[in-house]
């Protein structure tokens, strides 16, 4: 794979790119949304407690 770059630099400039190689990763675990409100939830419990206390 040859790309020329110009208007960068006076001239012209080769790019070569040999032996690209692409390795896919593991996907990444994403939190389900129940878990997300119950935490939400749980916190606004404390947080109405606290605000009842102080």
């Amino acid at each position: 794979m040859q790309h020329t770059l110009s208007g960068f630099v006076k001239g012209e400039v080769q790019l070569e790119i040999d032996n690209l190689e692409l390795t896919p990763q593991e996907a990444q675990s994403t939190p389900e949304p129940g878990a997300i409100l119950g935490l939400l939830a749980v916190s606004s419990i404390g947080a109405l407690a606290r605000r009842k206390k102080g």
